[in-house]
């Protein structure tokens, strides 16, 4: 998981799963998994730092990467979403700000497609080693989408 939003409410889904904080080095934490055998991998976390995975990043660090708002884009206009909702997207200075603007407008399915994009670069990072299934959520731990294989 990425911080205590994603903790959270992934103890509140699975209150029998192992859950293990990955914060910024989601690669690492996959890799780790492979080396200790694991099959599948579930991550969730806010919203923000899985847009950054769904751009293909695996450290997700302010420092390092920050693509969450194209990696939203990407997935809009996949959508068809009309240009202006784009442009207000991308004047967002945080992915709440984004997520609320995306909710008045009837995109919410982007979450889903964000966390699809997110497992599947996983999924690639453990070279085909893990399933691997994404939950995004907002700042209050309300989950926004889901994707990939487990569930």
């Amino acid at each position: 998981t990425f911080g205590s939003q994603g903790e959270a409410a992934l103890r509140a889904l699975y209150p029998d799963r192992p859950i293990v904080q990955a914060s910024n080095f989601v690669g690492a934490a996959l890799d780790a998994a492979v080396r200790a055998g694991f099959s599948a991998a579930l991550l969730g976390g806010h919203a923000g730092k899985l847009c950054k995975v769904a751009a293909g990043a695996m450290r997700t660090h302010n420092r390092d990467v920050d693509a969450r708002r194209e990696a939203i884009l990407a997935q809009l206009a996949l959508m068809g979403a009309p240009v202006d909702l784009c442009r207000a997207v991308y004047a967002c200075q945080t992915t709440d700000a984004a997520a609320e603007i995306i909710a008045r407008a009837g995109f919410l399915a982007v979450w889903d497609r964000v966390a699809a994009r997110a497992a599947e670069y996983c999924r690639l990072r453990a070279r085909g080693a893990l399933e691997v299934g994404c939950l995004v959520f907002d700042a209050g731990g309300n989950a926004l989408g889901r994707g990939g294989d487990v569930f």
